[in-house]
């Protein structure tokens, strides 16, 4: 899920409003701002074209971040293949049984039908909760991606507007008052220490007397740092260097059959070999062509893809007439505008990342030159 909105948050946003550079220490981690006002995370060369998978639509008035519907597939294929090696199992449970009683029963096929009524009720226990369980984790991840709602930035009237999955409509906030952060939360195993990153945002509510917290785990620090440029350098900087969507294929049906032409053919015009295995490039091989085939037999053939699909239908939806009217292009004069204290302050830390600073000492520098 790309946001979590949690209200029992590490950080007190209501207490203490950040700025732009603070560092901020909370049990077990602590957390670096980049907004507001929302300053460069770092020194970025005026070359430099962030690419983002989080664009789900960008254009001269607004750009959507979200999340994409990708590794949903790959969700169902370990399903049913899960699922398809109980079954297995199972079967073999009960042709060893069969092959037991075939005194009894006189041949083996009356043997393991036999078999099977005698004990149908616990097999359909053992088969029917695992697939059960699984499918249940498949169809509602998909009912929480279709749940959730893009973030979009309008760039001429410098707001941003979120989908409150609670009050079933939009709430619109001026971008300089958006709070974000990035956190790192330490923990041990007990054996070894752990460090998870956050990045975070915080997005005013039409009273100003709260926000919405939003969440989303992430490797490092420098993929935080690259959300909030993908954001950041589309509402700030200028339209050379808007952000741009990563190349991005759809998971459907299409897509697999393309994939599985393309290894048909490298597979007939390679040389042929026996026994090399490689699930990365199964073409290399008659084993590897053999076990690519019993794979996504066993996982419904292409049953993940139309999941897939299904899934990512279900995250269209229509746009509220009043968000729709908010994201129409506006005459340029009634153009929003930086403020002052945004201008004074990005070019404040710009010459501060000049001098070989970095965001997490900003504060600390500037405290110095002011006494």
């Amino acid at each position: 899920m790309f946001w979590k909105k949690k209200k029992n948050q590490d950080i007190d946003l209501t207490e203490l409003t950040p700025k732009a550079g603070d560092t901020r220490k909370f049990f077990a981690g602590e957390a670096v701002f980049f907004s507001p006002k929302p300053l460069p995370s770092a020194k970025i060369a005026k070359e430099t074209k962030v690419t983002s998978p989080e664009i789900l639509a960008i254009n001269d008035t607004y750009m959507d971040v979200g999340q994409r519907c990708q590794g949903k597939a790959w969700q169902v294929q370990l399903v049913n293949t899960v699922i398809g090696f109980v079954a297995i199992v199972m079967l073999l449970i009960n042709i060893f049984l069969a092959f037991r009683n075939i005194d009894i029963y006189g041949s083996f096929l009356t043997s393991f039908i036999q078999t099977y009524l005698d004990d149908w009720g616990s097999l359909a226990f053992a088969f029917g909760t695992p697939v059960a369980l699984c499918w249940y984790v498949v169809i509602s991840s998909s009912l929480d991606f279709a749940r959730q709602r893009p973030i979009r930035l309008n760039r001429e009237r410098r707001e941003i507007c979120y989908y409150s999955d609670k009050e079933k409509k939009p709430t619109i906030a001026p971008w300089e008052e958006v709070v974000c952060w990035v956190a790192t939360n330490r923990g041990t195993t007990g054996n070894s220490m752990l460090t998870h990153f956050t990045f975070g945002l915080a997005i005013p509510t039409p009273d100003g007397k709260d926000y919405w917290i939003l969440r989303r785990p992430i490797a490092t620090v420098t993929d935080g740092q690259r959300m909030w440029e993908t954001m950041r350098m589309y509402m700030d900087e200028p339209s050379v260097r808007r952000p741009t969507p990563s190349l991005f294929e759809k998971e459907d049906r299409t897509l697999f059959d393309k994939n599985r032409r393309e290894m048909r053919e490298k597979f007939k015009k390679g040389p042929k070999r026996w026994f090399i295995l490689n699930s990365d490039a199964p073409w290399v091989s008659y084993a590897s062509m053999f076990f690519y085939y019993t794979y996504h037999i066993l996982s419904g053939w292409k049953l993940p893809y139309l999941v897939s699909e299904w899934t990512d239908s279900l995250s269209k939806v229509e746009l509220p007439q009043d968000v729709a009217d908010w994201s129409t292009p506006i005459p340029e004069s009634e153009w929003a505008k930086p403020s002052e204290e945004l201008l004074r302050e990005r070019a404040a830390i710009e010459k501060h990342y000049e001098a070989g600073g970095g965001i997490m000492d900003y504060r600390q520098t500037e405290g110095e030159k002011n006494q």
